[in-house]
């Protein structure tokens, strides 16, 4: 194995979870922000909840530091993933910034949530275009198995191939190959079904409540289902990744859908981005989770969502049992599904 250490770039949310990720596969880390955001991004993940790292101890394996005075450090690693804001000449200032402290063999990946892998590296030189990827996790990294790599035409073939293998065996991730086109796979159908899961809620009148209930592990996905999925990635970066989607794919047949609708748009400008803040789509407050009500801005107790559907299908095991039988219901169940799963697969 070449990859004995690495470097994160970016000590935020998937910054620090990534490294703390590669520290459970005992892989030690430089962990690199502005002053004193590395050891706050340290402090974050001892509190985080799934638990980021197998052991608490293992986070003596990442090396808090800071960007301008620690560059010099980076000779000391294999592969660095830049991981800051979701802002292109902020990633290519920094690429332009660390370059001269760069071996001539260090990969280097962004893990970027759909910005084109091509457009970040334009200004760097040909020789650094051949270790330049997409990696692309999902957050939180150690319990979301999925990988996207994001080769660009000029990337080495090799380079690929080590990444994919490292984290298959090391990381334990699956792989996918991924185009450089705006958001890549999962982000680009995730954020076309989120935006449409919330229109079909204001149009309709369903509440927060009633859609996560059908968007979750009824119909096989997790329990976050859309809106606390929402608050765990946040709602700042799923604004920016529907943001940079707009503007990326002028010829999307539904590029209208991708501007940010006036509820998100109301929840960033009061700051609201969900866990990150402490509130979003849910507020917890002592041992109660409140939710938002969209129509007043306000937090109240949750409701229980009820449809008759949902007690016919539950006894069957098989989720695609389940979402075939709902579709077809006269409820308002199976008429939400219907509206939000048959665009999905439409987009697709």
């Amino acid at each position: 194995m070449r990859i004995k250490k690495i470097a994160v770039l970016g000590a935020g949310t998937m910054g620090a979870q990534i490294a703390a990720h590669f520290a459970n596969a005992s892989i030690p880390s430089l962990l690199l922000d502005l002053p004193g955001l590395a050891h706050a991004g340290l402090e974050k993940l001892k509190k985080l909840d799934p638990a980021p790292l197998f052991d608490t101890n293992l986070i003596s394996l990442i090396t808090p530091l800071e960007f301008e005075k620690d560059f010099s450090r980076l000779k000391e690693v294999d592969w660095i993933i830049e991981a800051i804001i979701e802002d292109l000449d902020a990633k290519r200032t920094l690429l332009k910034k660390i370059h001269p402290f760069l071996r001539p063999d260090t990969i280097v990946t962004s893990n970027t949530s759909g910005l084109p892998l091509s457009s970040i590296a334009l200004e760097m030189p040909d020789e650094f275009k051949k270790r330049w990827l997409g990696t692309h996790f999902f957050n939180p990294p150690r319990y979301l198995k999925l990988l996207e790599l994001i080769p660009t035409k000029e990337t080495d073939p090799q380079v690929i191939r080590e990444i994919a293998d490292f984290g298959d065996r090391w990381l334990g991730k699956g792989i996918v190959y991924a185009k450089d086109t705006p958001n890549f796979i999962a982000n680009r159908l995730g954020t076309f079904g989120g935006l449409y899961t919330l229109k079909v809620m204001m149009e309709d009148g369903y509440s927060i409540e009633e859609v996560d209930t059908l968007s979750g592990p009824i119909v096989g996905r997790p329990k976050t289902a859309t809106f606390r999925l929402f608050d765990l990635v946040g709602l700042d970066v799923f604004g920016l990744v529907s943001k940079n989607l707009y503007h990326n794919a002028p010829d999307d047949e539904q590029r209208e859908l991708f501007k940010t609708p006036k509820l998100l748009e109301e929840l960033l400008n009061r700051k609201w981005y969900g866990n990150k803040s402490g509130q979003g789509f849910y507020r917890k407050v002592g041992s109660e989770i409140l939710t938002l009500d969209p129509a007043t801005m306000e937090y109240r107790p949750q409701k229980k969502a009820v449809f008759p559907s949902l007690e016919m299908v539950k006894p069957m095991e098989d989720p695609r049992e389940r979402i075939a039988n709902l579709i077809r219901s006269k409820d308002r169940a199976g008429s939400f599904l219907w509206r939000t799963l048959s665009a999905l697969l439409v987009y697709a």
